[in-house]
């Protein structure tokens, strides 16, 4: 079995290979840049959640 991301029924599984690619397409990217310092450490923060007026109501979230 493959292993894959899934948040469960009605949501898309994600092949971790997937994750590993674009961390490569990352990490050379970040090589080929002058000025980034050996060994740096990259942050990343994904979208946030937005609630409709102050309802429990999600507005559609979109990456």
């Amino acid at each position: 079995m493959i292993p894959v991301f899934w948040l469960g029924n009605d949501t898309l599984r994600v092949s971790a290979a997937l994750f590993a690619e674009n961390r490569q397409r990352l990490c050379k990217g970040l090589k080929a840049k002058d000025g980034v310092v050996p060994k740096s450490v990259v942050v990343l923060q994904g979208g946030e959640q937005k609630q409709r007026y102050c309802t429990d109501t999600d507005l559609l979230f979109r990456q």
